[in-house]
């Protein structure tokens, strides 16, 4: 047992970060919050995904490149590989999942 698990700051903030997180959205806000979160993630990893093969097309056709889509890039980049690498990775990963007592893909959580 760890020694910081016996303060009730701790684990009231574990508790709070517990509901937080994106992928339990279902159980705390309803299964409308957590599909409207996961069809955000899989939009945001689409856009990215996009962007990049984009400004590689052009990189590799020697076309102009808009600084604004470079730009753009960048921050979904930066985003992406930071501040939302566990929250969208929580919640496309959460399809595979299976919490059913039957062990069979109808207990997915989607």
């Amino acid at each position: 047992m760890l020694p910081w698990v016996s303060y009730p700051s701790l684990s009231a903030l574990t508790r709070a970060l517990s509901i937080l997180t994106p992928d339990s959205a279902d159980t705390t806000f309803g299964l409308l919050a957590f599909q409207v979160l996961f069809v955000l993630a899989a939009l945001w990893a689409a856009v990215f995904v996009f962007m990049a093969v984009q400004i590689g097309r052009a990189f590799l056709l020697d076309l102009h490149q808009s600084p604004a889509v470079l730009k753009a890039f960048r921050m979904v980049a930066s985003l992406s590989a930071s501040v939302l690498f566990l929250p969208v990775s929580s919640l496309l990963l959460r399809g595979f999942a299976c919490d059913s007592p039957t062990n069979d893909w109808y207990g997915t959580t989607l």
